[in-house]
């Protein structure tokens, strides 16, 4: 069914359609609310794609009246309720959709699950709601990306993070061309002021880069559990990163630093607090460099919440909270990358708890707005305002996978 495809691709892209973050209004809740509210998603999306998929519907009801805005559980939401008949319940979901700023409406008139509704004046007045925030957002994006080619870095973006005390670099882990293209951020940055990049490795590898940056020696990366264990490292100790690693070695002036805490069993939002804190205490004890972090495109949002959790504490937001106003919007920026088709080599779980399936996976076309607004390849663009808990974006169309790396390839 094509909510289930959604629901597998929500775990896997971030980024993926040119939406500002959720501005509905949402039910003021407690932290036992929210509790409540996550495990109700998790649970209707577990029975969203089972034979009696329509119990799923009261749990989605709930999560809304406790504050659910993501756009997945509102579209599966409304594909449960068309699919089992419940038209008018449908059709609530997708005006719900148009509500929190959804602007894909050809996705809904093309989905079979919604097919019953597709000439109800509801549905049509939802997607021409969808259609007019869509076509705003297009003409942002041909009025101002900058189209660049190969792996050059073009002065708008580079403008962008100019005078900035730390720059985050939100990235989808496993993919060729990212960890490349950040060399070239770097490589320019360095250009002009003393930096360090920051790598999401485990802080207990430290020793084992920094001599590989001496020494060049891959015997020190290959002996480290975190390169050993790709269901470990999860695309981030792939090989485009250890070609990152080996391009660095070039730029001696440039300080790398690891700041993922080891293995643990933890939840995803105390990982991001600690991590947020490892960054946070390099940053205040090296005051003369800029500080590029280059990690994936959750960890990076500046702003709390995620499309499936509206109270996750993400790594850049615990940065920002943590510092007390030593790092703000004004000293802090970030950027993140989007592509719309490819291959990446990733570990996907398909459902919260479930065992996770690492390989090469392909992804799209989505056919975002990034990708039909303009004919560019590749470009940069400052977002009108915070999009995706990021002010910046660098679209690069196809991707493809980077595998595992071993040593001697």
């Amino acid at each position: 069914m094509r909510h289930l495809a959604l629901l597998l691709a929500g775990l896997s892209l971030a980024g993926c359609a040119h939406t500002a973050d959720p501005v509905a209004p949402a039910t003021a809740v407690t932290e036992d609310s929210e509790a409540v509210r996550q495990s109700l998603v998790q649970q209707a999306d577990v029975l969203s794609r089972g034979p009696h998929s329509a119990e799923a519907l009261p749990l989605y009801r709930r999560a809304w009246e406790l504050g659910e805005r993501g756009t997945t559980p509102l579209y599966v939401a409304a594909c449960v309720a068309a699919t089992a008949g419940q038209r008018a319940e449908a059709l609530e979901w997708v005006g719900r959709l148009a509500e929190v700023g959804y602007d894909n409406p050809a996705e809904l008139t093309q989905d079979p699950d919604l097919a019953s509704l597709r000439e109800d004046p509801a549905f049509l007045q939802s997607t021409q709601r969808m259609a007019a925030t869509r076509e705003r957002n297009s003409e942002y994006i041909k009025t101002h990306a900058q189209e660049f080619k190969g792996l050059d870095v073009p002065s708008a973006l580079l403008g962008a993070i100019d005078n900035h005390r730390l720059v985050l670099i939100g990235e989808s882990h496993g993919i060729e061309e990212l960890p490349e293209y950040v060399f070239q951020i770097t490589q320019a940055v360095a250009a002009k002021r003393e930096v360090a990049l920051g790598l999401e490795f485990p802080r207990d590898i430290q020793e084992s880069v920094q001599a590989f940056l001496k020494t060049g020696d891959e015997k020190l990366l290959a002996s480290t559990a975190f390169f050993q264990d790709a269901n470990y490292h999860s695309g981030r100790g792939s090989a485009s990163m250890v070609r990152l690693l080996t391009n660095l070695r070039r730029l001696p002036n440039v300080q790398v630093f690891c700041f993922d805490e080891p293995r643990s069993g933890e939840r995803v939002t105390e990982r991001d607090t600690k991590m947020a804190r490892n960054i946070l205490d390099f940053t205040t004890a090296h005051p003369e460099r800029t500080v590029l972090v280059f990690t994936g495109n959750i960890h990076s949002r500046l702003t709390v919440g995620t499309p499936w959790d509206p109270k996750a504490r993400n790594m850049g937001a615990e940065i920002l909270r943590l510092s007390q106003g030593a790092l703000t919007l004004q000293n802090t920026t970030n950027l993140q990358f989007i592509y719309d088709e490819g291959t990446a080599w990733q570990c996907w779980g398909s459902a919260p708890g479930a065992p996770m399936d690492c390989g090469g996976k392909k992804v799209g076309p989505v056919n975002s707005l990034y990708r039909t607004a303009v004919p560019f390849m590749r470009y940069f663009l400052a977002e009108p305002k915070m999009t995706n808990g990021h002010l910046h974006s660098v679209f690069i169309q196809r991707v493809s996978a980077s595998m595992p790396w071993t040593p001697g390839h």
